[in-house]
């Protein structure tokens, strides 16, 4: 059958394996089987649609809203296998996926109405999350993610700076992250806009220090200069 924007069955074909999914050729696609479940198992999931700008994109990825965030699933091209990532504002909450399009139903049905984390994974063991997600979910994130950056011993150079940091109180408030050897010091994990500062060992032996705030960027010779400027645009409105 011809999915609800008119695709034709060929074009469905040629982008879907009906022999992996005979279920969404019939029906008209990913988002189509979705819904058709959805009513089939009397759950609401709102309204689906494409988690691609692609104009096929509905045949083998969707969109669910959440509370939450969106929920996106896309479909294996090589075996049988629904994917799916609860998504929150600046990472995922739970990651995993089915070849059952039904349990994949339920469970969005499931974190949609507010399930926790161990929850979803209790009812529905092909989902999973990590350390930090159960933490963002408890409000212990910063924390948490500190200790997490603190026992990864894959970065020796920057372990001096990272202690340093840790120690200087208003500095261990900020949530930290590295990108491209620069240590990002993040006011609010969950508002993007909040500003961050961002400290980068130079190859000189220096330090640079950034606010995306104000704009400012200042270089420095030691790590305990970078801890006071880092200090320093914090302090500033």
């Amino acid at each position: 059958m011809a999915s609800d924007d008119g695709t034709s069955p060929r074009e469905i074909s040629d982008f879907l394996d009906s022999s992996l999914y005979p279920d969404l050729v019939e029906l008209g696609g990913l988002t189509a089987a979705l819904t058709h479940v959805a009513r089939e198992s009397g759950i609401d999931l709102g309204s689906v649609g494409s988690a691609s700008s692609n104009r096929m994109g509905h045949l083998v990825t969707a969109r669910v809203e959440s509370d939450r965030g969106p929920v996106l699933i896309h479909v294996g091209s090589q075996v049988r296998w629904f994917s799916m990532s609860m998504n929150g504002d600046v990472r995922p909450w739970a990651e995993g996926g089915t070849d059952d399009l039904h349990a994949a139903v339920k469970a969005i049905d499931a974190w949609r109405n507010d399930a926790t984390l161990s929850e979803l994974k209790s009812r529905f063991p092909f989902m999973d999350y990590d350390e930090l997600a159960q933490a963002m979910e408890s409000g212990d994130h910063v924390a948490t993610q500190w200790r997490l950056i603190l026992r990864d011993e894959d970065r020796p150079v920057l372990r001096e700076l990272l202690l340093e940091v840790y120690a200087h109180t208003r500095l261990r408030t900020l949530f930290p992250s590295f990108s491209m050897g620069t240590l990002r010091l993040t006011r609010d994990f969950t508002d993007r806009s909040a500003g961050q500062v961002w400290i980068a060992p130079l190859k000189d032996g220096r330090y640079r220090v950034e606010s995306t705030t104000s704009g400012e960027r200042v270089e420095v010779e030691s790590v305990d200069q970078a801890i006071a400027t880092a200090d320093s645009f914090l302090a500033q409105p």
